[in-house]
């Protein structure tokens, strides 16, 4: 893409660009907060079953198996590889199927981009808006 808009761009410039994005997205799947792991702990705990809904292509989730919380999952829908994104029924079709979940017994948890809040509560999910600082790439 960096081509197509200027071709005089040097191409080791580029690679370097693509690799600062993949360690950035792969470090912040690493450094998962501890408030974080132990929410997903407890959860987990009591039985309920957790899944993963991300917009993700494949730089963003190139460091997900490495994740301290990535067995904390029962399932896990990238969108580029399933070939639909949220706010699309399809993808929250996906990973209802996976958990085997009923929409109206689930609850989707999510900051609210790309209009996931709405797709889940018109797939008649519970919808929780949760808000937080993302670290810096």
């Amino acid at each position: 893409m960096a081509h197509a808009i200027n071709p005089e761009i040097p191409s080791d410039l580029i690679h370097r660009a693509a690799q600062n994005r993949i360690q950035g997205f792969r470090g912040a799947l690493l450094q998962i907060s501890s408030s974080t792991r132990q929410i997903l702990q407890k959860i987990k705990a009591t039985g309920k079953k957790i899944g993963l809904l991300s917009n993700a292509d494949v730089s963003e989730m190139a460091g997900w198996a490495e994740s301290p919380i990535a067995m904390l999952f029962d399932s896990v829908v990238f969108s580029c590889e399933v070939g639909y994104i949220k706010p699309e029924k399809e993808i929250y079709d996906i990973s209802l199927r996976q958990l085997s979940v009923e929409p109206r017994k689930a609850v989707f948890v999510g900051d609210g981009g790309s209009r996931e809040l709405e797709g889940a509560k018109e797939m008649g999910m519970t919808t929780v808006f949760i808000s937080g600082l993302i670290r810096e790439l």
